[in-house]
């Protein structure tokens, strides 16, 4: 065969070819086109919500070294420090956080340990020892089950008073029964009265509740 005949041949095979993968081509691209637009309208999976453990936790209050607000601020401080660790990794900056928080008569306390050198302030533990032993006194000469019996509601609403007597009477540990007595004696003899009536409470809180919704009745 002639080699212009062959290499015409081969032209034409070739242009054959082009012409069949446009045409493949023209053929795929609107399957393409619907392929892309339907994977397009599915949604996008959402942001996982974020876990309990990265909730924000406040900065803890000022302590002036208010004997009944001791325990409280401690249990602060250390719920700040227990959600960001990576701020207190220094063993002295558990230390210096808390007494950054202090102020009145709990500064003057931390400021002579300070100008001391004291060996409290290297660790957290012996120093919020020492401040617990120094202001953690709320009942300050008397036990808490004195100051349980010497407890009255006077001119104070019931909800306020049953505050006051369940945090002296959380540490005691006191049967429920007796818990009752104590409370029921403590009360307005009208609100006494009236809970008489209601018969025996099954529980001390139940107790408790019931005093509350009858002194809101008296007081609206």
């Amino acid at each position: 065969m002639p080699l212009d005949v062959v290499n015409a041949l081969t032209e034409l095979s070739t242009l054959v070819n082009i012409e069949d993968n446009y045409n493949l081509t023209c053929t795929q691209v609107p399957v393409l086109e619907g392929r892309m637009e339907r994977a397009s309208q599915v949604p996008l999976p959402e942001t996982p919500p974020c876990s309990a453990s990265g909730l924000p936790i406040a900065m803890p209050e000022r302590y002036d070294g208010n004997p009944d607000q001791c325990k409280g601020f401690m249990m602060q401080c250390g719920l700040y420090v227990e959600e960001h660790p990576e701020q207190f990794r220094h063993p002295g900056a558990e230390v210096r956080f808390t007494i950054s928080l202090l102020t009145g008569q709990a500064r003057e306390w931390a400021t002579a340990l300070w100008v001391e050198n004291s060996p409290l302030l290297l660790s957290a533990r012996e120093f919020h020892h020492a401040l617990r032993e120094v202001f953690d006194h709320p009942a300050v000469g008397r036990r808490p089950g004195f100051r349980l019996l010497d407890c009255q509601q006077g001119n104070r609403s019931v909800a306020e008073f049953s505050l006051e007597f369940r945090t002296i009477a959380t540490n005691l540990h006191w049967p429920d029964d007796c818990l009752q007595v104590l409370f029921l004696r403590a009360l307005k003899p009208e609100v006494q009265n009236e809970l008489l009536h209601h018969g025996e409470a099954p529980s001390f809180d139940e107790l408790v509740q019931q005093a509350v919704r009858l002194d809101n009745t008296f007081r609206d």
